[in-house]
């Protein structure tokens, strides 16, 4: 069985806490919601920030992964991400492009701070079963900080392979 926490909107320093508590004991995932005047990406970026074990991670200018797969029948590549409206106020629309094995699988327009969810089956013969295999993300414009020049590309949720339609 898997834990979740659900935080409300209303007091974010309070929520932050809950969420590293919630993360001390093995929680599985924290949700929130959006109401008028708030956007729960931005509160994610402050939880992530915060803890170890949330599944929401910042990227920097160039996330890439190494995985492996025992059966390449019917694969998909699968990236759930977040542009953040903390970031998105300066970056505007970005898009982000995804390669396996530095092959140009696709890319997605991002318009407006949102969750976005990438998925597209991977052409036969660009992953061997039991192998290695690299995939990357890149995004056409990065948020620089005025403070001490870091970038950062968006949120990673999870990325990976699935098999079917």
């Amino acid at each position: 069985m898997r834990l979740a926490l659900q935080l409300g909107y209303d007091d974010p320093v309070g929520g932050i806490a809950l969420a590293q508590e919630a993360d001390r004991l093995g929680f599985h995932s924290v949700w929130t919601s959006e109401a008028y005047g708030t956007d729960a990406v931005t509160f994610f970026f402050n939880v992530a920030a915060t803890t170890e074990k949330t599944a929401w991670r910042w990227t920097f200018v160039r996330p890439e992964l190494k995985l492996r797969v025992r059966d390449v029948s019917d694969l998909r590549f699968v990236m759930e991400f977040a542009v953040p409206a903390v970031t998105f106020r300066d970056t505007g629309p970005v898009v982000v492009s995804c390669f396996v094995n530095d092959r140009l699988l696709g890319s997605m327009s991002c318009p407006r701070a949102a969750q976005y969810r990438f998925e597209k089956p991977v052409p036969e013969g660009w992953v061997q079963a039991a192998s290695d295999v690299t995939v990357r993300a890149e995004v056409d414009r990065r948020w620089v900080s005025k403070e001490d020049g870091a970038q950062l590309s968006f949120l990673l949720g999870a990325i990976g392979f699935s098999r079917g339609k």
